[in-house]
């Protein structure tokens, strides 16, 4: 059978990603008289602006693999990514044949000198390229005969060029010792001895002939090149020296040196008059710091780290620490649920693993925004700052949005891993609320409760909870005061399911709940009586995974634990589809907005796309790694998910909506010609 690819939907861009592992670099344009800032991110770039507002991305897939290395001149943006490199210009590749030679292996240090490319590859061989006929130049094998002066086995940790030191860089080795080469004559000049410790950093000081060396043991020396003498020395307590950089304006009231730690996300701010450290900035992200960079000759610096931050914080005249001034973040932990908000669709709503809630924009980066990190006592975490908070609730597993109320109270609910409270959030003040709701019978003993699923009425006036004990709650989110509880039993007393409530939800007019459980039922209740009724019940072939509701034809479709799809009439009462060929756990689903199609997530992989009329597949969207969550824009232009492992939220541009779409139905055996998908870039 031929191999088949998807046919509705083609990749568009991902969304959320801001900065990895890979240290930033600040490009200086002579001619614009503008700098430029370029974070790398998985196998593309992004280029920011002084501000940190999204200038220019790179316009199609960089590299087959993720980027490692970035370098620049003030032409040509450079990228590394295994043994090749290419060059970019204005976010395009500038010629189609990359940097490459048959002898390199795994490149580990980049840099431009005039009007060479300098690469040292994992065989500590030194390629040199000029840039504009990609010609190589020259060639120096560092642990050859000729080269090693005492060993063969020199081990390349960092590279310099010097100031004013033409034709020339300075190498640092594993070993503690330092070489300075002429690159034109392909000659060691001299070699200096160092401190006994290896090499992590080498950087040019503000001062002629002086650079930093950063040491894997803490010791940091600002050394003297042309007479081979030390000048001052530094030890570091938080790990090895893994960033170095001087502020150079001409403001600075002191001469100060920022360094840092890939062991910590902590820098130091040493005074270079005294010899001694002046500060410290601590915890500025989550995790460990890349690099840290101030811009030349202003007191800005810029700093970016693993955790998908990029910041930037500026020095004023009389402090010696900097404050904040920018930042562009996203999930530093994988996003588990992900929703289009509003009846425009421009926003997407997504809870992380990272215990946080964020808005992203579909069309500009710079209307991205946080709402926050979910805390338990929220005056407290900002008086100790975030990353000190020890009530930090646990991730968000399932949350719910009404727009209608956002001007007047909260608008959004959530409910937290293995956490009996419900917390609430307003989207428009982009905070999390004051309301943690929970019923008085489970305040006494909580330990064993958990909040399982949440919905927002369609009016924003009440939210309904269900619980892993089987009760469902209904709460007024404005007073978070509580307004009833689902029961067959006229006192209320009973639960609702014997068995874990999965997924809740409710119609359009308030006229109906449904909620559906482990114990293999769907249910309808009465929304607004007092005494709750039932009003409709199920019997399922198997427990609920998760529901979806479209509320214009009231039709509900059921996830199973048997991976099945049963799709309900609630009108009728009656099952009108009956969707199988799933071959893993269902993660989420969702009906487009004409209820022609229902889009189906599992953890095989797949993405089924079920056409309603006819009960038949009509498209498989095949991803690397499963989807973890799914929502469809209200317009249908755009399908977004989030995958496991991935930071992004990716966007799918739903080609229908332009040309014609031919579909035929699928069978199971089409499962396994499908073609796979590449996420879509930057």
């Amino acid at each position: 059978m031929p191999v088949i690819s998807n046919r509705l939907f083609e990749p568009y861009k991902s969304i959320g990603l801001v900065s990895s592992t890979v240290p930033h670099l600040i490009r200086y344009i002579e001619k614009l008289n503008k700098i430029q800032i370029v974070s790398a991110v998985g196998r593309s770039f992004l280029v920011f602006n002084e501000k940190l507002q999204l200038i220019e991305t790179c316009m199609c897939v960089a590299h087959s693999s993720d980027i490692t290395l970035l370098a620049s001149d003030s032409k040509f943006l450079f990228t590394a990514a295994s043994n090749e490199i290419f060059a970019w210009k204005y976010g395009h590749r500038w010629k189609i044949k990359s940097y490459k030679d048959d002898r390199q292996g795994q490149l580990i240090h980049l840099m431009v000198l005039g009007g060479q490319l300098l690469a040292i590859d994992s065989n500590q061989n030194l390629i040199g390229w000029d840039i504009g006929s990609q010609e190589i130049v020259s060639f120096i094998s560092f642990n050859s005969e000729t080269a090693s002066l005492d060993s063969k086995s020199t081990i390349i940790t960092a590279i310099l060029h010097p100031a004013t030191y033409i034709n020339k860089i300075l190498i640092g080795t594993g070993q503690g010792t330092l070489q300075l080469w002429n690159i034109s004559k392909q000659k060691l000049v001299y070699q200096y001895n160092g401190f006994g410790s290896e090499v992590c950093s080498l950087i040019q000081s503000p001062a002629l002939h002086v650079v930093a060396i950063g040491h894997h043991s803490g010791l940091i020396v600002l050394h003297q090149l042309q007479q081979d003498i030390t000048i001052m020395k530094f030890q570091q307590e938080f790990g090895p020296v893994t960033t170095i950089s001087f502020r150079t304006d001409d403001a600075a009231t002191l001469p100060l040196m920022v360094t840092g730690s890939k062991q910590s996300g902590h820098l130091a701010i040493w005074n270079l008059d005294e010899g001694r450290l002046e500060q410290q900035m601590r915890d500025l992200h989550w995790q460990s710091i890349a690099s840290a960079s101030f811009i030349q000759k202003q007191p800005l610096m810029v700093t970016n780290s693993g955790d998908n931050s990029l910041k930037i914080f500026i020095f004023d005249d009389l402090q010696t620490i900097g404050r904040l001034l920018f930042q562009r973040e996203g999930h530093r932990a994988p996003p588990t649920r992900i929703r289009f908000y509003g009846d425009k669709g421009k926003f997407i709503l997504s809870a992380g693993l990272d215990s946080t809630l964020r808005s992203f924009s579909i069309y500009s980066e710079r209307l991205n925004r946080s709402l926050g990190l979910a805390s338990a006592n929220r005056k407290l975490a900002k008086k100790r700052g975030a990353q000190n908070d020890t009530n930090v609730l646990l991730p968000i597993i399932d949350f719910s949005a009404e727009p209608i109320r956002e001007k007047e109270w909260d608008n959004l609910v959530a409910c937290h891993r293995n956490t009996s409270i419900v917390t609430t959030w307003s989207v428009d003040r982009m905070k999390m609320g004051q309301h943690k709701l929970l019923h008085e019978r489970f305040r006494s003993s909580s330990h064993n409760v958990q909040a399982e699923c949440v919905y927002i009425s369609s009016c924003g006036n009440f939210v309904v909870i269900g619980y892993n004990t089987g009760h469902i709650d209904r709460f007024n989110i404005q007073s978070g005061i509580h307004r009833g509880s689902y029961s067959d039993d006229p006192d209320g007393q009973t639960p609702a399911h014997q068995g874990p409530v999965r997924s809740v939800l409710s119609d359009a007019i308030n006229q109906m709940v449904i909620s559906g459980g482990a114990d293999r039922h769907c249910r309808l209740w009465r929304f607004s009586a007092r005494q709750n009724q039932l009003i409709g019940s199920f019997k399922l072939s198997d427990s609920v995974a998760r529901m979806c509701l479209h509320k214009d034809n009231q039709f509900i479709a059921i996830a199973l634990d048997d991976f099945s799809v049963v799709v309900m009439d609630l009108d009728t009462k009656k099952k009108v589809r009956n969707f199988r060929m799933h071959r893993n756990r269902i993660t989420d689903l969702s009906f487009d907005n004409d209820c022609r199609r229902l889009f189906v997530s599992a953890m095989d992989s797949f993405i089924y796309i079920w056409d309603m009329i006819s009960g038949q597949l009509v498209d498989l969207l095949a991803t690397e790694t499963p989807c973890v969550s799914l929502s469809l824009s209200p317009n249908g232009e755009f399908l977004s998910t989030a995958h496991v492992n991935q930071l992004a939220i990716y966007l799918w541009s739903n080609i229908s909506l332009y040309s014609k779409v031919t579909l035929q139905p699928l069978t199971e055996s089409h499962l396994e010609t499908i073609q796979v998908m590449q996420l879509p870039e930057i």
